[in-house]
């Protein structure tokens, strides 16, 4: 068996991670499967990846360049007139597309204008049967899974198919061997709560944040909280100044600090050397805390402002690998503010029992469980090019 991973991405994101994950591991324990990756010469997954038994097929923008024959060709779902022009593929190549993000399969927007393009998408009726078709037809084969229940919801009701997805979770890169998670035995409740948001600040991620620091300043200037509370913004993204302008300007009860970009190597350590209590994040940020011990609570995404308030929940709660869904305008309520309260509280009152939630929650992401899984999908496949 020869698996190509195609992702070519120069920016750090939760797909060519997961890529770069899923080609070590299967190279480093699958010796008779053959990997290769096509990415650009500075991508990230070329990047990540230190194996050398792995094949890399340089990718640079406007040449061609051809898949290796008899190879499975794997892809994040993409609708087919949107694949890259680049790519010379093979009659009959075996491909296997996997949903990780809910707008994959969505029609691509004409004027960015979200909630224009949402309406003029609807009436886009003659490529919309055919997009429905396209799913059906992979789904059929097999050659289409969802990295969870929001993704595959999204999808199918909004072209009304009524199939059964098949799910595959994202996985969680391995710690280092030499990195402790967090222990069991935290049961001091010191002055100050110290808090995280791990990930990208852009246009779907920065509502949510900026809704939960806001909402964290009222519960500790309504005494709600009787702790200092320390909130560390661990990325960055095209709206980081707009949030830095936002906290400088109505953050005065909390203290927020801005670090920037950390290695992911150093993302772990970062958490368990600053004792964090809970991290909050969406995506594959959710994986890099839950593994270390520490609780973390989802922020679902939103591309408008948020005016009420989300229910607030930690990742555990979630029953189909969840790791964020879009935000229901609906479900805002004045209430949710208390739940975010009671959660906080309810940690500090059973630190142990949150911590043992978290790290049994990531074992359902290991990547031991997701490659063997992963393999065992492509081998059902029968999509072909």
């Amino acid at each position: 068996m020869h698996i190509v991973f195609f992702f070519p991405y120069k920016i750090v994101s939760g797909v060519p991670v997961l890529f770069a994950t899923l080609a070590e591991h299967i190279s480093n324990n699958h010796p008779k499967i053959e990997v290769s990756i096509i990415d650009y010469e500075n991508g990230i997954i070329n990047q990540l990846i230190k194996n050398k038994r792995i094949n890399r097929i340089k990718f640079e923008d406007s040449k061609k360049i051809k898949v290796p024959k008899d190879s499975i060709l794997i892809l994040q779902s993409i609708l087919p007139f949107s694949l890259r022009p680049e790519l010379e593929i093979n009659f009959n190549q075996q491909l296997f597309f996997w949903n990780l993000h809910p707008d994959c399969l969505i029609l691509n927007n004409l004027t960015k204008i979200r909630t224009l393009d949402k309406f003029i998408n609807k009436i886009r009726f003659a490529s919309n049967l055919k997009i429905k078709s396209f799913i059906e037809f992979c789904m059929n084969k097999n050659g289409l899974v969802f990295m969870d229940d929001s993704n595959a919801n999204q999808t199918l009701n909004y072209y009304r198919i009524n199939k059964e997805p098949i799910f595959l979770q994202i996985c969680v890169r391995p710690l280092n061997k030499f990195l402790n998670k967090r222990n069991l035995n935290s049961i001091s409740l010191p002055d100050t709560l110290k808090f995280t948001y791990i990930g990208r600040v852009v246009d779907f991620k920065y509502y949510p944040l900026k809704k939960v620091i806001s909402s964290l300043s009222e519960l500790v200037k309504n005494k709600s909280i009787n702790k200092k509370v320390i909130f560390y913004i661990i990325g960055d993204g095209k709206m980081i100044n707009e949030l830095k302008n936002f906290v400088s300007s109505n953050i005065n009860n909390i203290k927020v600090v801005f670090l920037g970009v950390l290695d992911n190597n150093k993302i772990p350590k970062f958490l368990i050397d600053n004792k964090i209590d809970i991290n909050f994040a969406m995506g594959t940020s959710v994986l890099d805390s839950i593994q270390m011990g520490v609780p973390t609570i989802l922020l679902n995404y939103s591309y408008i402002n948020i005016n009420s308030y989300p229910a607030y929940y930690f990742a555990d709660e979630e029953k189909k690998f969840s790791l964020g869904r879009e935000l229901n305008l609906n479900d805002l309520s004045d209430s949710n503010l208390i739940g975010l309260r009671e959660n906080i509280n309810n940690y500090l009152l059973n630190k142990n029992k949150y911590i043992s939630n978290a790290l049994n929650y990531a074992e359902e992401f290991s990547v031991n469980l997701v490659a063997d899984k992963f393999l065992k999908s492509i081998k059902k496949s029968k999509l072909n090019y």
